[in-house]
């Protein structure tokens, strides 16, 4: 009798520490036991503070569903991944991707997507993709039922269900476990509204927890990168934008009041301070009384002050920012201003308010200029000020897809992981 009873309760340890094991291991645990709610809430609920009431919590499992109808967990693939929220200028305009990053097609049967409204933090919505089979190396995607032909015509899947819009979270989850995740689950904020979320090469993995630096926002209604596998690197987004002929095919302005995102190179005379410049423009739009000597403000950044009299204190990294821009210009052959497309040519005090372009070659290409407004930020001198994240995307001045705007906020979000000057501590 004493051998019955250690036995059994051998087996009570065994189920028990099965319902509480990490997600995705290959332990094998009884079906009725998985599947009834009144048998694994009694046992793992329960309080059993003796070998008796341990005993007897067992007698009502029965030993053959124990042994004839065991299923199997398989661990989680882990190359089947979340990889792009798409989310345009009406409701109805919306899909999700995951893709394979594996060598093998993989079935995603007890796969789900989920997404959690008002911060929710179980599933408020839930697409089961049990029959379907995404192939190696790409994507699968799912699309909203009301969205336009171009979305579904991309789409594996179309649903009724899938009514995200950029600020509630959503995860992938496997046999209800939740594997990836876009967004914070429980929490509603603007990740991804109006928006394309893209995830970067490097962080080709499973997350649980959701965060920005590793995903890029595409302009609004990008739907090259839908279906497509191959994404931009966190490399190239720190390496910045570059010029392209676009944009030295095209006037820096048609009119004395608005940009029209053109080229001009200029003279550099001297610098005032980490995010102000004066350079020579020289006559072509002298119409527009856009000629010579000018003050120009770095369109999407705001660095510290500089101390303006002798009893003045400058802010922290005031001077450093002053000497970081000075240096940088210093070190220049060549500099060239670019008007911000559809924006005003003048910021609040009259200044020129553009993009600065330099490069240390004599004889450059056009990819030869770096973006001074961009490497101000990633040195961590500046966060991206006076600028508005969604109305940039109505500039299209982008590269690769990618607006200058978000290139700025990706490499402020670089120097705060960093720490760097104005992000240390």
């Amino acid at each position: 009798m004493m051998k019955k009873r250690l036995l059994l309760i051998s087996v009570a340890i065994a189920l028990t520490s099965c319902s509480i094991l990490e997600p995705y291991s290959n332990s094998s645990v009884s079906s009725s036991f998985i599947s009834s709610s009144q048998n694994s809430e009694s046992i793992i609920s329960s309080t059993i503070t003796s070998s008796e009431e341990l005993t007897s919590s067992l007698v009502e499992v029965s030993s053959s569903s124990l042994l004839t109808s065991e299923i199997s967990i398989p661990p989680v693939n882990k190359n089947i991944i979340l990889t792009e929220m798409n989310t345009g200028t009406t409701y109805s305009d919306r899909a999700i991707e995951i893709s394979n990053i594996g060598e093998e097609d993989v079935a995603l049967n007890h796969y789900a997507i989920n997404v959690y409204r008002n911060w929710s933090d179980i599933p408020t919505e839930t697409i089961a993709l049990d029959g379907y089979v995404i192939n190696a190396k790409s994507c699968f995607v799912i699309a909203y039922s009301e969205a336009k032909k171009e979305i579904k015509d991309k789409a594996n899947l179309i649903t009724a269900k899938y009514l995200n819009d950029g600020t509630y979270p959503v995860s992938l989850s496997f046999y209800g476990q939740v594997v990836d995740t876009i967004g914070e689950i429980g929490n509603i904020y603007d990740f991804a509204k109006a928006a394309v979320l893209v995830r970067l090469k490097e962080y080709f993995t499973q997350y649980k927890k959701f965060k920005e630096y590793r995903w890029i926002r595409y302009p609004i209604n990008t739907l090259e990168t839908l279906g497509n596998y191959d994404v931009i690197s966190e490399e190239d987004l720190l390496d910045g934008p570059k010029l392209t002929d676009e944009f030295f095919n095209k006037p820096f302005c048609d009119n004395a009041t608005n940009g029209n995102g053109g080229v001009l190179e200029v003279s550099y005379l001297y610098n005032i301070d980490g995010d102000t410049t004066r350079f020579n423009y020289g006559s072509d739009y002298d119409e527009y009384e856009i000629s010579g000597s000018l003050s120009t403000r770095y369109y999407g950044v705001n660095t510290p002050e500089i101390a303006h009299s002798d009893d003045e204190e400058p802010d922290p990294y005031g001077d450093e920012a002053k000497a970081f821009t000075q240096r940088m210009l210093n070190s220049a052959k060549h500099y060239i201003v670019q008007s911000v497309n559809g924006y005003s040519l003048h910021e609040t005090y009259g200044r020129m308010l553009c993009y600065i372009w330099i490069t240390n070659k004599e004889n450059p290409e056009i990819s030869d200029y770096q973006l001074l407004n961009f490497l101000i930020v990633k040195n961590g001198f500046s966060r991206p000020g006076f600028i508005d994240r969604k109305a940039s995307y109505n500039s299209l001045m982008t590269y690769q897809g990618i607006s200058y705007v978000e290139y700025l906020y990706y490499a402020n979000t670089y120097a705060e992981l960093l720490g760097l000057n104005i992000h240390s501590k």
